[in-house]
């Protein structure tokens, strides 16, 4: 071929490849462009139609109120982030923009660029919802579609009209009495599931509980499934309809997550749809199934009147398919609808309604008055006929409803032009009907922003608007189950208020709201829970007959006896306690006194206190205060409920303590003044009284801080106003002690009346005058012509009538309320500050030593500067605060809180009616003893004081503060009535102080006992504080500094630095010493590390804080992350002794690996019971709960079992540094009782940590726990991922940082969400699992290979009666026989609890068989003849016999197999078995009083867990011989006890043990033999090993390779 022919050819191709090269290029320009048109073709109308909808709204709604606007971004960039924020904010633009007078009553926002409207009037609500046109959901309802569907819900037009039709009759009244059963059986399991809540005075969240209730109810009635919820069962579904309602409110108020990329982008786009797939696949399967059931029993051929038949929403729709012409996905669509809807709503009705309650007490009480009405003390289930009754309950939901709607919002697109007034609101914008606005309307409430149920009174109902009311829409379409829904909320709320009473914990308006799709409660429904007392009016009377006092007369009670003295009153009162209080007979701490006609109950002991104190209802002055109201009005000091809490909330900042810095400033000056006005009483050798002066410093520091104005009183200045406020207190204790002067005729007529009506005016017109005064100087200052807000306050100095006049407007107060707050705060603030300041100056002149550590703290801190103390320096006069404290603890200020109860209570045991009022004694109670505790009352007295009666600062150690009864001191009362100025009071008393004693030292001229306490209003001395006076000299100093030299505290040098002990008897104790770097920030969820050395020597005088538990219920210590931190108490040891090395009892505390700390077993116990007998306590701290053992299976580093190698970490400290303390590192017995007993077990096993333990003491748990080692910890672990919102991140790195940023208040919520335990054999959520590393195979398989080390093994004869009788430890074990059901417990309730727990882990099949033998074994042959119907004296026995099963597979078998597995290789073994108990800790009604879970713990460890009794010679002889068993144990690796032969398990066929019982221990054969056969052959045969918890058909569990990186420097 030619040249020129392949020139053709290949110019040819080239034009080929150009032509084809266009053609491909045109087809990517053109292709998006076509399809860009025709997409814009397609949606022109859309488009056209809301340009035109935007343009309209532009001009039309131009003159509408609303918040400002910005183009594109519309009114979004003001939207809160904040849930609870945005619900103020919409709240607050209602309040702006609707109701004013003149409001329009319509709201206009856009939402970016497009514009909404929303109708507040109730006409307007009228009109819209009436409409039969206006029905189309707005298209903020789309998104929701994609998981409901186009159901009754959201969809429109004729297919709503048809559904609405046809699922009318699902809701027609026959159905829903058919309902019933399933309301009440759902409401009777959320009342087991709360009960262990009550009465344990801690804060439990209701909402959760109830919002599985209500998801039961609708589950069931809905789709005829049970997913029991509220027993923790299909949690993965569950927790998906609670995420995907979250997600959908995120995406309604965020127009950005509108666009399609920034949804899936951000990862909420692919889990929205993976949660709506799950949840749409579950109804899919239960239709399924339910179809199939309905054709297996033949109902789907006659369905017949569907209105008389009890049938689920679900079968209705199956039954009518075919006549409705109904896909399976149109099925899927109304259940899934009626499922959002139906479970929510009600959930947070009722939520509101409990919280509510429990903020009004006097309501709760008309509820609690209206069930004992309606049912007496029958616990029956509620009739139909019941519920009609329930009236003023209905009146409290609904007036809940209307406070708190459960759909915040309503969204109609509108279809039409709408004119509202002379308002057009043009075709296609949304309208919205905000009910939590129109329900706020003042022209329709009269009360419109507070809770009142009279709301709903007839007659009220019938003047309103019939739209100002609509909690469940209204008009075509309204809610088709509102009957439904009240009728649910009717029955549960019947049952939880016949059984509990409730106050909430966050008061008013603390809990806000949170508007997502349904509006909930932001802090959730934190109460506290008490038992309902049905107090019998006559049986109360009898009690409080029973209640020791002195005697009384007739209308005159014990008054004829009281001495008119004063002091003499005050000493005839601690007498009257001694006698009635602290007798042999009444040791509750309790005593009566009638004041004439009216019994008042007197109370010392510290938990009945807490009681009354801690309570959020019993904050209702005695009507003894009616006197004192008289002078100060009701302000903060006396008033109550409401008035009290908004009060409380606004006078709050004025004790911020910037502003309190602010009076530093005046406390100084006048302190200056007292000082120079003394100069001249000062080394004249004579006596004179120092009260008076000490009194009128406090009164001018009051006036000046409260009212702005210097009255000068301490150089003579408005000595009339001073005089008046002497005298009116004088008058007021008088008329309160002698009832004579209740009656008008002898107040008068004896002259006192008048007098004190003339005092009272002119110490209120003196106030009065001042306010005038104080206002005017404000606005001439342009104070009160700018708003502030409580930030600006507390960053100014603002007296506290400042503060009242500034805040006057905003908070509506008059000019008498603002005089009211001044004189409480007059009365309250000088007196009680005067009279701590005195008694401790009086005090101090009594015992020169203590004055002279003062005298060295001063001159310590201020040298020989002149110059005023700044705030460093306060914080540094550590002593003169205790010396304070102290002076507070034997002379409080005020000697006497009254309360009056406002409904009907229990206190110590004793039933009390309402209006009983109840005294508080701070001076006694602040006098009880620290020796032996009181335990024949309950809750049983314990003894708070070292040295009662004596003057003894270090009562104020924080040791000592730690171990003793938070209540034991309350000077400035406590709880949420607790004095507001008490950091006002401290500051004031140290300045005042710090500047006497700086400058003067004193002797006291009236020895104690002599200066008598006068127990008026306010505690006075009854010689005032008379005194001689010297001027300080630096010899004097240096004299009384010698003397008061002291040994050095004992010093250990680790090998991270120095630690500093103290000394304890004969021991030398080391508290919180570090073993590991704290496990915060990027340590959490790792293995422990070393920790950072120190070169300063570092206190170890305290404990660490407690690991945080996996529970907020369970936080009963302050605890931290920061605490891996060990405690040593070891014999002491002179310097130059060459004693032999101590061994060492190496002790993990217990808690089911999720509770427990080292600091509540103290270290006193030990130092006597070990250490004095030359045996070193190692106590540890290891992370628990979530911290201690989430795992995350995907991750090579969290991967679980972080507090067992902490435990290993402290193991290899101790043995490293032990040396150092004394104790020999070659002689560590481990040694743990319950977890910790597992603990020890597991490290003996462990290749990290068995080489360095010599012993081992295992109780009540062991390695072959199978609660103690559970792999489900991995599907825990991302359930409780998924509950804190870090599943959706983008890789495991992104998990892992979200993880270790979750606040532990959040860890907390997520493990609530996931339930913090279940009815079930596996009870813990977060514990060890087989990793690889700690644990590479199963613990029975690493037995063959263990050291042959001596092993002492014990159980308790019942142990799990502790969790499923006496109701223990309710966050980790659920498992319970409540006090209802044990009179009732028979063969059918032992059938159905254990079916229940087989099922969970057998085959169907194998269940009933299974449920039958291990009946037949527990109860015998033929046991349901025997025990259907079993007679009183069986039931205690049917009990036990259910707990002995629960015990063998808990503890007694692995026991049992623990000793098998030591005897196997050869290892020394001893076990016991504990029988005996303290009958003292078993009420009169525990049916099966026994040896239970952690019994010998007092014995062992000094720790009385399971409740206070006397250490009688009996106890105290079994305790010697146990700490015996222990220490024998430790030394020679075998426990020895005078007068027991103790053989080896091992060395012997015939399984021996001890049994250990008082004040016989016995040794015994044939350990737990029968029942380990019955386990090992009888059901054997079945799939699942329940002992080992885990499956025989499976192999051998697979352990994980060990993770690529380690991070713990030492396994």
């Amino acid at each position: 071929m030619s040249p020129s022919n392949y020139h053709t050819i290949y110019s040819d191709c080239i034009h080929s490849f150009i032509i084809q090269l266009q053609m491909v290029l045109s087809l990517l320009i053109l292709v998006p462009l076509f399809f860009t048109a025709l997409a814009i073709l397609l949606s022109w109308r859309k488009i056209k139609d809301m340009s035109v909808m935007i343009w309209r709204s532009y001009f039309n709604l131009a003159r509408l109120p609303g918040p400002k606007a910005y183009p594109l971004i519309g009114s979004v960039w003001q939207f809160k982030l904040n849930s609870a924020d945005f619900a103020a904010q919409m709240l607050g633009w209602a309040n702006i923009f609707a109701f004013y007078e003149g409001a329009p009553g319509i709201i206009k926002a856009w939402l970016g660029p497009i514009p909404v409207v929303l109708a507040v009037k109730p006409d307007f609500c009228k009109q819209v919802l009436e409409s039969n046109t206006l029905i189309t959901k707005a298209t903020q309802y789309d998104k929701l579609s994609e998981w409901i569907g186009t159901g009754l819900l959201t969809s429109t037009n004729e297919k709503w009209f048809g559904r609405r039709k046809m699922l009318t009759p699902a809701f027609h009244f026959n159905v829903l009495k058919g309902y019933g059963e399933i309301f009440i059986k759902q409401a009777q399991i959320m009342m087991e599931q709360v009960e262990s809540h009550a009465d344990t005075g801690r804060e439990v969240d209701l909402f959760p509980y109830v919002k599985r209730c209500a998801l039961d109810i609708i589950c069931d009635t809905a789709m005829a499934t049970q997913v029991n919820s509220q027993i923790g069962k299909n949690s993965e579904y569950v927790n998906a309809v609670v995420r995907l309602s979250d997600m959908l409110f995120t995406y309604e108020r965020s127009p950005w997550m509108w666009f399609k990329p920034i949804w899936y982008g951000c990862g909420l786009g692919f889990e929205f749809d993976r949660l709506v797939k799950l949840t749409t696949d579950f109804t899919r399967r239960v239709i399924a199934e339910r179809r199939q059931t309905l054709i297996d029993e033949g109902l789907m051929e006659e369905p017949g009147d569907l209105t008389k038949k009890k049938m689920a929403f679900l079968d209705l729709m199956l039954l009518t398919q075919e006549k409705n012409a109904l896909t399976d996905e149109d099925i899927r669509e109304e259940v899934d609808t009626f499922m959002f809807e139906g479970h929510d709503t009600t959930s947070s009705g009722m939520g509101w309604t409990i919280w509510l309650l429990g903020q009004y007490p006097e309501y709760q009480a008309k509820v609690h008055e209206e069930m004992d009405e309606i049912f007496g003390d029958d616990d029956r289930e509620p009739s139909e006929f019941d519920l009609k009754k329930c009236v003023y309950l209905e009146k409290c939901i609904k007036e809940s409803l209307r406070l708190c709607p459960p759909v915040p919002i309503f969204a109609r697109r509108l279809t039409h032009d709408l004119q509202l007034d002379e308002y057009t609101i043009p075709k296609d914008i949304t309208c919205l009907l905000i009910p939590m606005g129109t329900h706020r309307d003042p022209s329709e409430w009269e009360h419109p922003w507070v809770f009142y149920p009279d709301h709903f009174e007839p007659e009220a109902v019938a003047k309103r608007h019939p739209f100002a009311y609509f909690p469940f829409s209204a008009g075509p379409r309204n809610c088709i189950g509102q009957k439904f829904a009240m009728t649910e909320e009717k029955t549960v709320l019947s049952y939880f208020f016949r059984k509990y009473r409730v106050e909430s914990a966050e008061p008013l308006p603390g809990n806000r709201f949170v508007p997502e799709i349904i509006l909930k409660p932001e802090e959730g429904v934190k109460c506290h829970m008490y038992k309902r007392v049905r107090v019998n009016k006559r049986k109360a009377i009898d009690a409080i007959k029973s209640i020791p006092g002195p005697h009384a007369l007739p209308l005159v009670g014990a008054a004829y006896q009281f001495k008119y003295d004063a002091a003499d009153f005050g000493d005839q009162i601690g007498q009257f306690a001694q006698e009635y209080c602290r007798d042999d007979k009444n040791r509750c701490g309790m005593m009566k006194i009638w004041i004439g006609p009216v019994p008042y109950l007197f109370i010392e002991s510290a938990e009945i206190i807490k009681e009354v104190m801690e309570s959020n209802t019993l904050i209702t002055k005695s009507t003894q205060y009616d006197i004192v109201a008289d002078w100060i009005g009701t302000g903060l000091l006396i008033s109550t409920n409401e008035k009290w809490y908004s009060r409380r909330k606004m006078l709050t900042p004025a004790f911020h303590f910037n502003v309190l810095k602010g009076y530093n400033e005046v406390f100084i000056m006048q302190s200056q003044i007292l000082v120079d006005v003394l100069d001249k009483y000062a080394d004249t050798g004579k006596e004179f009284d120092v009260f008076p002066f000490i009194k009128r410093c406090a009164l001018d520091i009051i006036c000046e801080t409260a009212m702005g104005t210097n009255i000068n009183s301490q150089i003579g200045g408005n000595s009339e106003y001073v005089d008046a406020v002497v005298r009116v207190s004088d008058i007021i204790f008088s008329h309160i002690r002698f009832p004579w002067l209740w009656l008008k005729p002898v107040w008068y007529g004896c002259g006192i009346g008048f007098e004190f009506d003339r005092l009272v005016k002119l110490t209120n017109d003196f106030t009065r005058k001042v306010i005038n005064e104080r206002r005017q100087t404000l606005l001439d200052d342009g104070m009160l012509s700018q708003a502030m807000s409580d930030e600006e306050i507390k960053k100014r100095k603002l007296m506290f009538l400042d503060l009242l006049l500034i805040k006057q407007e905003s908070a509506a107060l008059s000019d008498e309320d603002i005089r009211e707050e001044v004189d409480t705060f007059m009365f309250e603030g000088h007196d009680t500050t005067a009279s701590g300041m005195a008694f401790c100056v009086w005090y101090l002149g009594q015992h020169p030593l203590y004055q002279a550590q003062v005298h060295d703290e001063l001159d310590e801190v201020f040298g020989d500067e002149d110059r005023d103390p700044t705030e460093a320096d306060l914080k540094k006069l550590i002593f003169l605060e205790k010396c304070i404290k102290e002076t507070l603890r034997l002379r409080p200020s005020v000697p006497l809180l009254a309360r009056r109860l406002t409904h009907d209570t229990t206190l110590g045991g004793i039933d009390l009616p309402e209006n009983m009022t109840i005294v508080a004694c701070p001076m006694a109670t602040h006098k009880s003893p620290q020796v032996g505790h009181l335990s024949f009352c309950n809750p049983p007295i314990k003894y708070y004081w070292e040295r009662p009666e004596e003057f003894y600062p270090d009562h104020f150690e924080p040791e000592a503060v730690a171990k003793r009864h938070p209540f034991a001191y309350f000077p400035f009362s406590a709880g949420p009535r607790n004095c507001i100025g008490q950091k006002f009071a401290i500051s004031e008393e140290k300045i005042v102080l710090s500047s006497f004693f700086r400058k003067y030292r004193v002797e006291t001229t009236v020895p104690s006992p002599g200066n008598r306490p006068i127990p008026e209003i306010i505690m006075k001395p009854s010689d005032g504080v008379k005194m001689g006076r010297q001027r300080v000299i630096s010899s004097f100093i240096l004299l009384f500094s010698l003397a008061l030299l002291c040994s050095a505290d004992p010093t250990v040098k680790t090998e991270y630095g120095e630690v500093v002990g103290f000394e304890f008897e004969e021991a030398d104790v080391f508290l919180g010493v570090p073993y590991a770097a704290p496990p915060l920030g990027e340590l959490r969820f790792t293995n422990p590390i070393r920790p950072t050395p120190w070169s300063e020597p570092r206190e170890a005088k305290t404990f660490a804080d407690a690991c945080v538990p996996h529970s907020r219920e369970a936080v009963t210590w302050t605890a931290s992350e920061d605490c891996l931190y060990l405690n040593v108490i070891a014999p002491r040891r002179d310097s130059s002794s060459s004693a032999e090395l101590a061994p060492v009892l190496f002790y993990i505390h217990g808690g089911g690996f999720e509770i427990g700390n080292a600091k509540i077993y103290g270290y006193e116990d030990f130092a006597r019971s070990y250490a004095a007998q030359g045996v070193i306590v190692v106590s540890i701290q290891y992370r628990i709960g979530v911290l201690g053992f989430f795992t995350l299976t995907a991750s090579d580093k969290m991967s679980g079992n972080y507090g067992l190698f902490d435990q290993v970490a402290a193991l290899q400290f101790v043995h490293r540094n032990i040396e150092r303390f004394g104790g020999d590192p070659k002689r560590i017995t481990v040694f743990g009782i319950s977890a910790g007993g597992s603990s020890a077990s597991m490290l003996t096993l462990s290749p990290l940590s068995r080489h360095l333990i010599a012993g081992s003491i295992e109780v009540s748990g062991t390695a072959h726990a199978g609660w103690a080692i559970d792999n489900r910890v991995e599907t825990h672990s991302e359930d409780l991922v998924d509950a804190v919102g870090c599943w959706g991140k983008r890789s495991v790195a992104d998990i892992e940082a979200c993880m270790r940023k979750v606040s532990v208040n959040d860890l907390y919520s997520g493990v609530e969400y996931i339930f913090e335990a279940a009815f079930s054999f596996n009870m813990l959520k977060f514990a060890p699992r087989i990793d690889g590393i700690f644990a590479p195979q199963r613990y029975e398989d690493l037995a063959q290979e263990s050291p042959k080390i001596p092993v002492l093994t014990g159980i308790n004869a019942l142990e799990s009666a502790f969790f499923i009788l006496m109701h223990k430890s309710p966050t980790i074990h659920r498992s319970t026989i409540f006090k209802g059901e044990m009179p009732v417990f028979d063969a059918d309730k032992f059938d159905m609890k254990t079916r229940i727990l087989l099922n969970e882990f057998l085959d169907p099949s194998e269940t009933d068989e299974a449920v039958n033998d291990v009946m037949t074994f527990y109860l015998g042959e033929n046991y349901l003849e025997k025990y259907s119907k079993p007679t009183k004296e069986q039931i205690p026995w049917m009990l036990r016999q259910y707990t002995t099963f629960w015990s063998d597979v808990y503890f007694n078998l692995p026991a049992k197999y623990r000793a098998e597995e030591r005897k196997k290789i050869g290892a020394d073994s001893y076990v016991y078995l504990w029988e005996h108990y303290n009958e003292d800790l078993f009420k009169d009604d525990d049916p099966v009083p026994a040896a239970v879970h952690i019994n010998e713990m007092p014995y062992i460890t000094g720790l009385q867990a399971l409740g206070q009794f006397e250490w009688t010679p009996e106890e105290l002889k079994l305790k010697e011989r146990a700490i015996q068993m222990m220490i024998s144990f430790v030394r020679n690796g075998k426990p020895s006890v005078d007068g027991v032969f103790w053989p080896s398990y091992t060395n012997s066929s015939n399984s021996p043990y001890v049994k250990i019982d008082s004040p016989e221990w016995k040794t015994e054969e044939g350990f737990w033999d029968k029942n380990t056969r019955f386990w090992e052959e009888v059901m054997s045969k079945y799939s699942y090993d329940f002992v080992r918890f885990k499956k025989r058909t499976v192999p051998q569990m697979q352990i994980p390779p060990p993770p690529t990186q380690k991070n713990h420097e030492e396994l």
